[in-house]
């Protein structure tokens, strides 16, 4: 399908909605002397905090000759200095000073790399080390190491530390097959073939009419608006609950029937709207002469005035609520509600969840789903935020580069059904997903991995009414076609 057709094809159909005239819409950054391997000072070693401190020393005491160092096993350093140790100049300054006195060699531990009483990769090695060489020459660790703060005297009694905690016992109740190995556990990593999952087959596409929309729409509002979907009436219920974000803080107004259609939202304009146009003398009769009032507030431009009071009472008042339940009985009314979620809520959020690859009943449910709850635009934007793929902007640019568009402006031309502002949005978004899917260009993500990323990205309510569209029996996971 080429993409006029496809923008053609998503956008309100040329064809009449209506299946029958007896059912329509029932159912959207001076050098140093070299040492011989000319890389530092003879006497400096690299990598030392306190190396420029002992190099001073050794230049202001040359008439005191030191005896050479007995090298190390490997020739590389004084036997009693660690490398990379915090403490090797300090130690080593000690033995320059005092050469009359030898130290007896350290023995080796059972690997022969560390002596037998220090740590190998320990924080405390060079703690361990001072101290053994304290207890046979105390004198010198003393004159050798710098004095700090903890040479000065104590003028306050200092308390005991701390008795550490004592870890509690676990308890002989603990699920204990926690450590267990798998009944599949391997340490083979080559030889093993990588299972391939089988593509989607997208043959055998049933038409998306009024009916299956239909079918949609009451399997996602059935949490809604309960057994008596039409007489839903409640009364700015948001505002109204503790615990909900808009408690006390933000009026959604009247909610009416199926979908809940909301006064601030301006959802109940749209079908006080349909309900006038399909049966003028029933509007009229049950609304009272100030039908035409009531159309004007639901349908204002702000939302602070569509939620104005029309009579002298708020639309969640006794005396519209009555109104509105009695409406709900009249057959034409009904059917505008079912207009009304197809018209301005499913078709309207039809193409994004469908480029994206929603295609079947749950998928396009689940997307729904998100609408009635969110708002068209909120809804479509969490939708595409969950299951989009392309998140960075040089995974949209490279996307872009490789169907030929060199602009968002261009790829929203050949689209047409999206905005034409120049703006990344998340209709623009699933055209790009779209055409990427049909031209086959690179793997994308199959639409039973989509629908558990839609149930993994909510919270709270949202998963739950996700989880239960997920897993409902109440789909065929059909593919649809909506040529």
């Amino acid at each position: 399908m080429t993409r006029s057709k496809l923008g053609a094809a998503l956008q309100h159909p040329a064809r009449p909605l209506l299946r029958s005239s007896a059912f329509d819409y029932e159912a959207d950054d001076t050098p140093e002397p070299e040492s011989a391997t000319g890389q530092y000072p003879d006497d400096v070693w690299a990598d030392s905090d306190t190396s420029a401190a002992v190099y001073a020393m050794n230049a202001d005491e040359t008439d005191e000759e030191m005896p050479p160092e007995p090298e190390s096993a490997t020739g590389q350093y004084p036997a009693d200095v660690w490398a990379d140790s915090d403490t090797s100049a300090a130690v080593y300054a000690m033995n320059a000073d005092e050469a009359d006195e030898e130290m007896p060699p350290e023995p080796e531990s059972a690997t022969g790399q560390y002596p037998a009483e220090v740590w190998a990769d320990s924080d405390t090695s060079a703690a361990v080390y001072v101290t053994e060489l304290a207890k046979r020459t105390p004198a010198r660790i003393e004159s050798a190491r710098p004095r700090t703060l903890a040479d000065e005297p104590i003028t306050e009694p200092v308390s005991a530390p701390p008795t550490p905690p004592v870890l509690a016992v676990k308890a002989e109740t603990e699920d204990r097959t926690l450590g267990l190995k798998a009944d599949d556990y391997s340490d083979q990593v080559g030889g093993i073939q990588d299972p391939e999952q089988a593509p989607e087959i997208l043959a055998g596409k049933v038409p998306l009419d009024v009916q299956e929309i239909y079918q949609i729409i009451r399997e996602v509002v059935a949490v809604d608006s309960g057994a008596a979907p039409y007489a839903f009436v409640a009364a700015d219920e948001e505002f109204n609950t503790p615990g909900h974000l808009a408690y006390q803080k933000r009026h959604f107004g009247l909610a009416v029937g199926i979908v809940r259609a909301s006064q601030a939202s301006g959802q109940l304009g749209h079908l006080v709207e349909i309900m006038q146009r399909r049966d003028p003398a029933a509007f009229s009769e049950i609304f009272g002469a100030e039908w035409q009032s009531l159309l004007a507030t639901t349908n204002a431009a702000a939302e602070p005035d569509r939620l104005r009071p029309v009579e002298g009472q708020p639309l969640w008042s006794a005396l519209w609520i009555e109104r509105f339940k009695r409406a709900a009985d009249v057959q034409s009314f009904q059917i505008a509600q079912n207009e009304h979620a197809i018209e301005h809520l499913f078709r309207p959020m039809l193409p994004t969840a469908y480029e994206l690859g929603l295609m079947t009943d749950r998928g396009l449910a689940m997307a729904l789903d998100r609408v009635v709850t969110q708002g068209l635009g909120a809804g479509l934007r969490w939708v595409v935020n969950a299951v989009g793929m392309l998140r960075t902007g040089l995974q949209r640019t490279t996307a872009m580069r490789l169907l030929g568009f060199e602009s968002v402006a261009q790829l929203q031309a050949a689209a047409e059904w999206t905005p034409q502002d120049g703006i990344f949005g998340s209709e623009t978004h699933a055209a790009l997903v779209g055409e990427l899917r049909r031209r086959g260009l690179i793997p994308l993500p199959m639409m039973n991995e989509m629908m558990d990323r839609l149930v993994n990205a909510a919270e709270d309510s949202a998963r739950t009414r996700l989880e239960r569209l997920r897993h409902s029996t109440h789909f065929d996971d059909v593919i649809y076609s909506v040529e």
